[in-house]
């Protein structure tokens, strides 16, 4: 899913004829404030709940997918959550281990 978000991220903003962001030169953690600001560099959603809210919120991302497929999805991972939520970091690390 994230490798496909970024390649329709990619088109969408070619076929919008959108320029291209400024470089950033290094570790965008590392900028001051008014570099991050200069450069317009904004943080990712810090948990999956501010992701999916963000899925949400940015009508171009939700016509990437069909209403059918993204509920789903939304849907899983908020169930994936809320399963992780209920484990210890030594159950979730072994639930993953177990599927990877």
């Amino acid at each position: 899913m994230i490798v496909g978000a970024l390649i329709q991220a990619g088109l969408s903003g070619v076929r919008r004829g959108l320029p291209l962001p400024p470089a950033c030169p290094g570790d965008p953690a590392n900028l001051s404030e008014a570099e991050r600001n200069e450069l317009a560099v904004v943080p990712l959603p810090a948990s999956l709940s501010e992701a999916l809210a963000a899925l949400e919120a940015d009508s171009i991302a939700r016509s990437w997918m069909p209403e059918l497929m993204r509920s789903a999805y939304t849907s899983l991972k908020r169930l994936e959550q809320e399963l992780a939520e209920a484990q210890t970091p030594e159950e979730l690390c072994r639930r993953h281990a177990a599927a990877y």
